[in-house]
């Protein structure tokens, strides 16, 4: 007899189909008697035990989560195990707001004699990383952080520093194409919103020239997106050695990117806001303003952005060269309301 997605296939050992969560039966719905139902890990029932029913942890031999098989006498259960929350079991010595797992993480998957690595949650977790357990740490996960990390909860310049010291552990940790414009870009986060915090700027100038190298080893270039997020999280950061080696490497990917959209150009724009003039950003803007064509349609909110990023602006060729571009993309049709 068939009964839902279980077939008998004998009176003493069933198999149990596995399906993914959104196929399994809800928690709360009525269950078999002696089936033991487990969500995407297979299970052998075993011969019923005394009474004709199967040996059940819980009513009606109901199981949820991840379980490991044990043996009790001539048959076998299976008992759950603790749960981070993602299916895999918790490590003992995992740092707190770690999760250390099994299973491939951020879309970094296990590589044979490297630990997986672990996203992080808060300030305090990353600092008990890099302390504690660095090797359970790329590029890739800080990154994601960064980008999502509150400004209430940055690192500290404490932090920054351990941060600097296992910078090389972290790019070891690394599989090569993780290491893309996507990552850079979600890495440079961090300089927006530890670069308004004058503790924490020195901190930051090994971790520039770090960026600078990575964007210098760039086989395929930068798109648009990346371009315009990487110079718009430059904007909280001082003229230094460091920023000015991002943006010359920089303006040679804009040199050598075919195309910019409208956004892209307002965003890089911006971040040029109240730096000076620097051979740095002086390559930038040139750059920048071959690609401000008269085919591009340059939306008002891109042009707001780009004209307010050139505030305190020294008269430079650069500067002339992106204001002439932008005027020719200003016209009494266009409304500048937004």
């Amino acid at each position: 007899m068939h009964v839902g997605p279980y077939q008998r296939v004998n009176p003493y050992q069933r198999e149990v189909s596995v399906s993914d969560t959104s196929q399994s039966p809800a928690s709360d719905a009525p269950t078999p008697a002696g089936r033991g139902v487990f969500h995407g890990t297979q299970v052998l029932d075993a011969p019923p035990a005394r009474g004709g029913r199967g040996t059940d942890h819980g009513p009606r031999g109901r199981f949820s989560g991840r379980g490991q098989s044990r043996s009790t006498g001539n048959h076998h259960t299976s008992a759950p195990v603790p749960s981070s929350g993602r299916g895999a079991p918790l490590s003992p010595n995992a740092a707190p707001g770690i999760h250390t797992e099994s299973a491939p993480v951020d879309g970094r998957p296990a590589v044979k004699g490297k630990a997986p690595a672990a996203p992080i949650q808060s300030a305090g977790a990353l600092r008990a990383a890099l302390r504690a357990q660095p090797c359970r740490l790329n590029v890739l996960t800080c990154a994601c952080w960064f980008k999502m990390m509150k400004h209430f909860d940055r690192p500290t310049p404490d932090d920054l520093k351990l941060l600097v010291e296992q910078l090389p552990t972290l790019v070891s940790n690394s599989l090569e194409k993780t290491l893309n414009e996507q990552t850079y870009a979600q890495w440079s986060s961090l300089f927006l919103k530890v670069g308004n915090d004058p503790h924490g700027r020195q901190q930051l100038e090994p971790l520039l020239h770090a960026m600078a190298d990575w964007l210098n080893g760039l086989p395929e270039g930068l798109g648009p997106r990346a371009v315009g997020t990487l110079l718009y999280n430059l904007q909280a950061m001082p003229s230094t050695p460091g920023t000015e080696a991002v943006l010359q490497a920089m303006a040679w990917h804009i040199s050598k990117t075919p195309f910019l959209d409208a956004q892209a150009i307002g965003n890089a724009l911006y971040g040029l806001q109240n730096m000076p003039s620097t051979d740095g950003t002086e390559e930038v803007l040139q750059a920048m303003a071959k690609h401000i064509s008269p085919e591009l349609s340059l939306s008002a909110q891109a042009i707001g952005n780009a004209l307010y990023g050139l505030q305190n602006m020294s008269s430079t060729p650069g500067t002339e060269a992106v204001l002439l571009a932008i005027a020719e993309h200003i016209s009494p049709e266009l409304s500048l309301s937004a």
